[in-house]
């Protein structure tokens, strides 16, 4: 029964990092994380997914690569949905060095890229007047 609740409470936790990520509240969202883990709530991977994609979205890609350490610290390891939305991030800001650079760290932790990595990646490319490397 414990483990059920542990898992809806990292759940509620999840929709409440979103809900204050998406009104752009950043800050608030971290402190829901902060408190979560005082009270012995553990985050997941989607907690830190989510918040690495309104960083990126909303700040810039380096404060969203910020939250990858703090994601690591935590003992918990990056997925492709969390490189994903790092190179979004970097393609955003018409970053290519660093979309080649976050896709390159992806492939080196054994992290399978998806069809949204490629798809992100060709874009960058495309961005910079690049077809024949997309």
């Amino acid at each position: 029964m414990r483990r059920i609740k542990d898992k809806l409470s990292t759940r509620l936790m999840n929709v409440s990092v979103a809900s204050l990520c998406k009104a752009k509240q950043l800050e608030k969202a971290e402190v829901v994380i902060v408190d979560g883990l005082r009270i012995g709530l553990q985050p997941d991977v989607v907690t830190y997914n989510t918040l690495i994609a309104a960083y990126c979205r909303f700040v810039g890609i380096d404060a969203g690569y910020s939250i990858l350490h703090k994601m690591k610290a935590a003992g918990i390891n990056p997925d492709v949905i969390t490189y994903n939305s790092l190179i979004a991030g970097a393609t955003r800001y018409s970053l290519l060095s660093k979309c080649l650079d976050l896709f390159d760290e992806m492939l080196g932790m054994s992290i399978v890229p998806d069809i949204w990595s490629y798809n992100t990646l060709m874009n960058c490319f495309f961005k910079f007047g690049k077809p024949d490397e997309a």
